[in-house]
């Protein structure tokens, strides 16, 4: 009964999310992978709006009756008419699914053989993942000594009132609440699985990069083979085992609001913006490192919008916002000054005291401790992320090389990316330097852009692919005699 109970904390409100997700007009039409990717992140975001409303309200917090709130309301949305009818959505995704069985035709059984490993490999990582993190006897350091001793304290209550305070309030209650929908399925605090929302948020981020990739024009061999990338990545795999923190909720939050963008991009509404809209406040609400998530995620909705009518905005935006980035991570501890004889003697300021522009601007800040050392080594030198980071700077200069601006930089992910660099140095620099010397929290910085930036090399890839092709093709009917 302790399983089945978790089990139904975790599928009920993601049926939910979908159906809503199904019959919204902004994700209706969107791959059925993305569109559970959606769903379960809304749908837990709307679980936990039940249980602030009941707490709000004074009402007992009961698992059957939120339980039943769940069901009824997904029994209504499952009558509802779908937003676009069968024919239509066989007609949406009917090139898309002809295509790669063609092309597994065309390549043979070797291609049928590796599509069955790669999902062989997934399948098998998400086993192993699955059983260290359901029979992990205690939590996490950080879990334990922070996050999972207010969701502790709700459950022994029965209301949202944590008396001993154990983290910052500044991070919000999204992840508390979701640890605590999962224990009164399992009607105690003490259960293993009650780690298994974990586990779905990891399993809908791999759903996400499959159905961003796949319309986006990836056949399906290079869509699985970006899901087994990204589950092999060993700090991706340590976060969907470590229930109680709230980095992986904000990773799948990230990918959603990155991959709206995309979407945005291609095809502009209203409706579209206020997704990401609703993404940037989700992300701010998780933990405190969301608002400056939140704030990248505003940022690359206007650079869509700007990518639309002026192309250049498409390269030059992301390569101010890289040599920003280079400038905090590359200075040196005692600070930089330039001078240029033009301009008099310290044109640029930057150290411990003072950030600004001689004759323009001068911000006192406190002191800034250099962390582009310990970034380097987090990015290039250990393990946790193999070698992403070396394959994207290449990847995206091999596409500015080859003047192909909008390209390099659709979706904004490359914007996100170095935007988030930026700000994870301000941060750290200014405020938490022992986090940065530590790895841990660098690492965690760049853990909310892993999964969209490898949607954007394997989709560059394949345009790459498909652009030689296309002028193979072109230049052998040149050459035939009319």
């Amino acid at each position: 009964m302790m399983i089945a109970g978790v089990c139904f904390a975790v599928i009920a409100p993601w049926v939910l999310g979908f159906l809503l997700a199904s019959r919204l007009p902004v994700t209706a039409n969107l791959n059925p992978a993305l569109r559970l990717a959606h769903g379960y992140l809304i749908g837990t975001f709307l679980c936990t709006i039940l249980l602030r409303l009941c707490n709000f309200a004074n009402w007992s917090i009961n698992f059957i009756a939120i339980s039943a709130v769940l069901l009824f309301g997904g029994l209504l949305l499952w009558l509802l008419p779908p937003r676009l009818s069968k024919n239509q959505l066989l007609s949406r995704y009917a090139t898309e699914a002809r295509r790669p069985l063609h092309q597994l035709q065309e390549g043979g059984w070797l291609r049928v053989l590796s599509a069955m490993l790669l999902l062989g490999l997934i399948a098998w990582r998400y086993y192993t993942i699955a059983v260290e993190a359901l029979i992990r006897p205690v939590f996490a350091w950080d879990a334990w000594a922070s996050w999972v001793p207010r969701t502790l304290q709700f459950f022994e209550t029965g209301t949202l009132e944590a008396g001993l305070k154990t983290i910052k309030g500044s991070h919000g209650l999204f992840t508390n609440l979701v640890h605590y929908w999962a224990m009164l399925g399992a009607g105690t605090p003490q259960a293993t699985f009650t780690a298994l929302p974990w586990l779905g948020a990891s399993l809908s981020i791999t759903l996400g990069v499959y159905g961003w990739l796949r319309p986006a024009g990836a056949p399906l061999l290079p869509a699985l083979l970006g899901c087994y990338l990204l589950i092999s990545l060993p700090f991706f795999d340590i976060h969907s085992m470590l229930a109680g923190y709230a980095d992986l909720w904000l990773t799948l939050a990230m990918l959603l609001g990155l991959s709206s963008c995309a979407a945005f991009a291609e095809r502009p509404t209203v409706a579209g913006a206020l997704l990401v809209v609703f993404y940037a406040g989700l992300s701010a609400s998780i933990k405190q490192a969301g608002f400056g998530c939140a704030l990248i995620l505003l940022a690359c909705l206007v650079h869509s919008c700007l990518c639309r009518s002026k192309a250049w905005a498409a390269s030059v935006i992301p390569t101010i916002a890289a040599a920003a980035s280079a400038l905090c991570l590359l200075l040196p501890q005692s600070g930089l000054q330039v001078s240029l004889p033009l301009f008099g003697e310290h044109l640029l300021l930057m150290d411990s005291e003072q950030l600004g522009i001689t004759g323009f601007m001068l911000v006192k800040i406190d002191a800034y401790d250099s962390i582009g050392h310990y970034l380097f080594e987090s990015l290039f030198l250990f393990p946790s992320w193999h070698l992403l980071f070396p394959i994207a700077i290449g990847a995206y200069l091999w596409t500015l090389l080859r003047g192909d601006y909008r390209r390099a930089c659709f979706h904004s992910t490359p914007l996100a990316l170095v935007l988030g660099l930026l700000y994870s140095a301000l941060y750290h620099g200014l405020a938490a330097p022992e986090a940065a010397a530590g790895h841990q929290g660098l690492t965690r910085s760049m853990l909310y852009f892993v999964p969209a930036l490898i949607c954007w090399l394997v989709i560059a890839f394949q345009y790459t692919q498909t652009r030689e092709v296309d002028v193979r093709t072109l230049s052998r009917s040149l050459s035939k005699p009319q």
